[in-house]
């Protein structure tokens, strides 16, 4: 168990410095942010296992984005506080990669801890930076959020708020709507339904004033 937490310890130190002088900047254990332009960032999670005796850790990379407009936007309407370390969007990197499925990397022993580590950090660099890059983009990311789909109670929010953000604010009252009927029966509808309450009033304060209309004759 002692060797174990050690070649723990040992591998966590030799990530971080591979992660930090790939251009990462470490946010919390295990999060990692990349910096793409004023209040949105390239982010990446590090999942580890540790359940195998066999080895000391299987580590699956996930990739995203974090956007903090959307963050606070969510989180205000919410009516809690903003992380300030999650993920607006995020998936695993193998489904980045050729192979297009799950990937994680194993390491048995120290010996293999630099090897693994390397290819790994390659791998997020080769195939994780540019959907981060792609994903700074709003409307890229509500195509993402579709494509690849996401847990519905983040989604629920998430797009309606990124709509809005983008300008289309009548698609995102009707993708509120439309989440609220697939809510109901959930655990989370109240609190949902109270969420829809306070995006209907955010999209009323986005309204222009009648004075400033202008009126077609």
């Amino acid at each position: 168990m002692t060797n174990n937490a050690a070649s723990l310890r040992a591998l966590q130190r030799e990530l971080g410095s591979r992660l930090t002088a790939a251009g990462f900047a470490e946010r919390s254990k295990q999060v990692y942010f990349w910096p793409l332009r004023e209040g949105v960032d390239g982010w990446l999670g590090i999942n580890r296992a540790t359940e195998d005796a066999g080895q000391i850790a299987s580590l699956n990379p996930v990739i995203g984005i974090r956007h903090d407009e959307v963050e606070r936007r969510v989180a205000q309407l919410s009516g809690r506080k903003p992380s300030l370390v999650a993920a607006t969007f995020a998936r695993p990197l193998g489904y980045f990669m050729p192979d297009h499925g799950y990937r994680e990397w194993s390491i048995e022993n120290e010996i293999l801890i630099p090897d693994a580590l390397d290819d790994m950090v390659s791998s997020i660099r080769t195939y994780g930076l540019a959907p981060m890059k792609q994903w700074a983009d709003l409307s890229e990311l509500l195509t993402a959020i579709e494509r690849h789909g996401h847990v519905l109670e983040y989604e629920a929010r998430d797009v309606p708020v990124i709509l809005a953000l983008v300008g289309k604010r009548s698609e995102a009252a009707r993708r509120a709507s439309g989440y609220l009927e697939r809510m109901a029966g959930r655990l989370t509808y109240p609190e949902y339904r109270r969420f829809v309450v306070e995006f209907d009033r955010y999209l009323g304060q986005q309204r222009p004033p009648r004075s400033q209309v202008k009126t077609l004759r």
